[in-house]
């Protein structure tokens, strides 16, 4: 081989080896860009799903207000005291009498007095 054909072959393997070494830079920014990726995907996934987790709270703490306020213990205000005669707590209205331990108690049974009769 002549000096010319060395110093070509010479060129072609540094251009090689600069392809290369460009190829593996390549290769590494799309892993690092491939791990940043999966881990905003993990953190947004999770948020999501934490948002969700907080809006169907949200939405049965509502769905359990609505109904607590349909009661008839809520909504025909009754009246509720201590019958030292029963010894127990009273909820009352328009003739339906609930007896209990509680006050809580006591307007569960009128609910289910006043809407089954039981």
């Amino acid at each position: 081989m002549d000096a010319k054909a060395k110093k070509l072959h010479y060129k072609m393997l540094k251009a090689q080896l600069e392809v290369a070494k460009a190829r593996q830079m390549e290769a590494e920014y799309e892993a690092a860009r491939s791990a940043m990726l999966y881990e905003n995907t993990e953190e947004e996934v999770a948020h999501a799903q934490e948002g969700r987790t907080r809006e169907r709270k949200e939405a049965d703490q509502e769905s359990n207000h609505r109904k607590s306020t349909r009661r008839p213990s809520r909504a025909l205000w009754p009246d509720v005291y201590y019958s030292e005669n029963d010894k127990s707590w009273v909820c009352r209205h328009s003739g339906v009498r609930a007896l209990g331990d509680t006050p809580d108690i006591a307007c569960d049974n009128f609910d289910n007095l006043w809407m089954y009769g039981k």
